[in-house]
């Protein structure tokens, strides 16, 4: 699910949130929102960069083990 991810400062004391810069775009553009939509959104948690990584060697792993193997 796409989600729009919150910091401390984007919180306004009516409980709504004010989006600016790159994620604004994002949710103009990529989730197509509206002034005044509801969208899914997570606390960024202080986690300051997400990385993704390549995870073939655990994937080759694990379906060596046969788990996935019909009996």
């Amino acid at each position: 699910m796409n989600q729009v991810l919150l910091e401390p400062d984007d919180l306004l004391e009516d409980g709504t949130a004010r989006l600016t810069g790159r994620r604004l775009r994002h949710a103009l553009e990529v989730l197509r929102a509206e002034e005044g939509d509801v969208l899914p959104a997570a606390a960024s948690l202080g986690v300051d960069r997400i990385v993704l990584m390549n995870a073939a060697r655990v994937e080759k792993s694990y379906f060596a083990l046969g788990a996935l193997r019909a009996p």
